[in-house]
């Protein structure tokens, strides 16, 4: 009986570890189509990034997520939004999805030629070239 027992026990711990959490903060990011209704109405402006930054101030992330992915969807050469997009996936502990923007937002600066420039002008005045 004790065998049994146990058995039952084990078996349950195996189902509740094969439970997954489905809280928003944990799941994965929503496609773009999900958020279709909220980008339509939702443009992506100067507007949009500072009502982000606000919302992350406030330490509402799931709606400055919001926000920064209409600003994305609008402005996908821009890195700011994945800057500050990679900001709020971490302080919702989703760590790779934010390792994933923080590095499309470093590929976007290091590719602008204003940003390639301004470092050599730089590095020339630090050298003194």
């Amino acid at each position: 009986m004790k065998i049994n027992n146990k058995l039952g026990l084990l078996v349950a711990i195996m189902l509740l570890g094969s439970y997954t959490i489905s809280d928003s903060a944990y799941s994965q990011p929503a496609t773009e189509g999900d958020y279709s209704d909220e980008i339509t109405t939702i443009k992506a402006n100067k507007e949009t990034l500072e009502s982000a930054k606000e919302d992350m101030q406030n330490k509402n992330y799931e709606s400055a997520l919001t926000y920064l992915n209409a600003y994305i969807s609008g402005k996908p050469k821009k890195y700011e939004g994945y800057k500050l997009r990679g900001e709020c996936y971490y302080a919702l502990r989703q760590y790779e999805l934010a390792r994933q923007d923080f590095q499309t937002a470093v590929e976007i600066k290091t590719n602008d030629d204003k940003f390639i420039t301004g470092t050599k002008v730089v590095s020339a005045i630090v050298l003194g070239a």
